[in-house]
């Protein structure tokens, strides 16, 4: 497993591992709460890419050469604190050949992944097989998350009226758990 959040506000939780798809059949029909509540909860799988390697594969295609590897910046991020914000960044290739398109997202890939580099990306992957990259970040405020969105080069450069971003607060699924189990104690007199 990779990681383990609950979407505030929402009975969602956002379970990011690494299996087959054999494996994620067995894992959802054994977890606890599908046996419990099974017709009840919705499982939804997208599989996912490490972002490097997708962006490594698609400069390639765009004859852009190899990445050059990000080094993390002085004070980017990474302090664990922060609110945590589950991103979800879809492109459209609306009006742009395939060619065109591809140019200008391959073009912002280490852009991508010098955000990660400097902390405030904890984890960016890209779904296979849809123009979609999803990431979880963490920053000060939606504030902050608003300004490094905006801030991003691909939201400056001419693949910016291309991207189409939802954004959902998270929290850390532990902490949930724990509010939960709280709860749940009866009440000393």
């Amino acid at each position: 497993m990779v990681d383990l959040f609950k979407v505030v506000g929402e009975r969602r939780i956002v379970c990011v591992c690494e299996l087959p798809p054999d494996k994620m059949d067995q894992v959802s029909f054994d977890l606890p709460i599908m046996q419990e509540m099974g017709g009840t909860v919705d499982i939804e799988v997208s599989p996912l890419q490490p972002y490097a390697a997708f962006a490594a594969d698609l400069r390639s295609l765009a004859g852009l050469g190899p990445l050059d590897p990000p080094s993390p910046a002085a004070g980017g991020g990474g302090s664990g604190e922060g609110e945590l914000f589950w991103v979800d960044c879809e492109l459209s290739q609306e009006g742009l050949s395939q060619a065109e398109f591809l140019g200008l997202w391959a073009a912002q890939a280490e852009a991508t992944l010098q955000s990660a580099a400097d902390g405030w990306v904890e984890h960016v992957w890209k779904v296979a097989g849809q123009h979609r990259v999803v990431s979880v970040v963490r920053v000060r405020d939606a504030g902050d998350l608003d300004r490094r969105l905006f801030g991003l080069p691909a939201a400056k450069s001419a693949l910016g009226p291309h991207l189409n971003f939802t954004v959902k607060a998270l929290r850390r699924y532990e902490a949930f758990a724990a509010d939960v189990q709280e709860r749940l104690e009866p009440e000393e007199a």
